[in-house]
């Protein structure tokens, strides 16, 4: 599955944060793991004018999606929220 947050064809203005997260979101379709992208950032997709700096998912607890959503996210050093 090929996920786009419309940015495909990046230009210099386009900022950085937004192709992390495309690249983010990319991993983890790739990786087959089962999540909802949610916060500031499903917001925006929906048309909210607010920006975060941040991408907030929520994903499925099964083992098997666990392992793979690590592996698919340890290039981006994540952390949860305290």
């Amino acid at each position: 599955m090929r996920f786009a947050l419309g940015i495909s064809q990046a230009t210099k203005s386009t900022p950085a944060f937004l192709m992390q997260f495309e690249r983010a979101i990319q991993a983890l379709c790739d990786a087959g793991v089962d999540f909802v992208i949610i916060g500031g950032v499903s917001a925006t997709l929906h048309g909210s004018a607010r920006v975060t700096y941040d991408l907030d998912i929520c994903y499925a607890r099964a083992a098997a999606n666990l392992e793979r959503l690590a592996a698919a996210l340890a290039p981006f050093h994540p952390r949860p929220r305290e």
